[in-house]
């Protein structure tokens, strides 16, 4: 049961299942009421004003979020180099390649953020399964370390290194 066309050479999901889920997925983060939202200011109001317990929750829910939009879309990765040198490709599917690729990158950036600040306040006030979490995150950047694409090889230094420390300290 395949929606794609046949003499396409890359595929990627395009099933109602996937869709949905993406939906559900941006739905929950765009819904969120401002002040749930993870940034700077956000951060340092519950840091001031919430204790380690929900602070840990709220940090924990956005990096599974991150996480999350990381598997669903890392599929894209192995087509970075494609989108770049393919002729045969659609204008459609390296469309799709190129946001599932910068939903990726966004997503990777906001979780790099999240575990260094986890690793320094939330001591062990963690979900059992942030450890596959790390792992999620650490293997699409060395992925994206090695592409010939390398968007930002410095980044993914930075975020292997925030990782490992946050592994060390856990």
């Amino acid at each position: 049961m395949s929606n794609h066309r046949q003499n396409d050479k890359a595929l990627l999901p395009s099933i109602a299942e996937y869709r949905n889920l993406d939906m559900q997925l941006c739905s929950w983060q765009e819904s969120l009421p401002e002040k749930f939202h993870f940034t700077e200011g956000n951060l340092k109001y519950h840091q001031k004003f919430a204790g380690i317990q929900h602070l840990a929750v709220w940090l924990n829910c956005h990096v599974m979020w991150c996480c999350s939009m990381i598997i669903l879309h890392r599929g894209s990765l192995a087509y970075t180099n494609a989108v770049y040198y393919a002729t045969a490709m659609t204008d459609e599917l390296k469309t799709k390649i190129q946001r599932g690729l910068e939903t990726c990158y966004k997503c990777a950036d906001t979780a790099i953020d999240i575990f260094g600040v986890m690793k320094d306040v939330c001591g062990h006030n963690m979900v059992p399964y942030i450890g596959y979490l790390a792992y999620v995150l650490a293997t699409f950047l060395m992925a994206s370390a090695f592409s010939d694409i390398d968007k930002d090889g410095e980044k993914c230094q930075k975020g292997l290194t925030i990782l490992h420390e946050f592994i060390e300290a856990i």
